[in-house]
């Protein structure tokens, strides 16, 4: 057992840049019941007023509840640049699996390069906003859905709840059977706070 988690550790230290978990593509039919599943929020609000480990991130997350049993929790967080509220990520976790979160997004960001053989390199670059999930190997890997190439709705998609519903969409995430979860912060809607540092810090 220590040697098969020896190989495990030594494994996913060679892909870390890649972020590479090997009991993905082990446990993919689980994997895919975790994104694919039915997910459903224990609140219809999620309220940012907390700083995160990052002072300059406000982020909030929701505890999450899967249409079949899990052994551990499964939360859904959102973080948001307090200086630019464009900048902002959705994430699902699962600590229960991996200590990544299992699917993500991302509206800014750096180009992910997604590994696939046998595919051109300029077919494998992707863009942000882009989504964040694993592959049948164990691979993490970004891609756009069609709303997000077409420049209309993505232009659209730049509203953070308008965003969060299509992230829902995609995960099959609600707060009950036809509603998705809304963002606040600070009591106020996102979009309408102004964000300054704190002069006391």
């Amino acid at each position: 057992i220590k040697s098969n988690l020896l190989s495990l550790e030594i494994t996913q230290l060679f892909y870390m840049a890649e972020q590479y978990f090997s009991q993905v593509g082990e446990k993919f039919a689980f994997y895919e019941n975790l994104v694919s599943g039915k997910k459903t929020t224990i609140t219809d609000t999620i309220n940012l007023n907390s700083v995160g480990n990052n002072n300059k991130i406000l982020e909030s997350s929701v505890e999450v509840n899967h249409c079949d049993p899990l052994e551990d929790e499964m939360f859904l967080t959102v973080e948001v640049n307090k200086k630019n509220q464009g900048n902002f990520k959705f994430k699902l976790k699962y600590n229960g699996f991996i200590p990544a979160p299992f699917f993500r997004f991302d509206s800014v960001g750096t180009t992910h390069r997604n590994k696939i053989d046998g595919v051109n390199l300029k077919d494998l670059q992707v863009t942000t906003p882009h989504f964040h999930r694993f592959n049948n190997e164990g691979f993490e890997i970004a891609y756009k859905t069609e709303e997000l190439k077409n420049n209309e709705t993505a232009e659209a998609l730049r509203d953070i709840n308008f965003c969060l519903a299509h992230f829902c969409h995609e995960s099959n995430t609600r707060v009950n059977e036809d509603e998705f979860p809304n963002i606040k912060v600070m009591q106020e809607t996102l979009g309408m706070q102004i964000f300054e540092d704190d002069p006391n810090q």
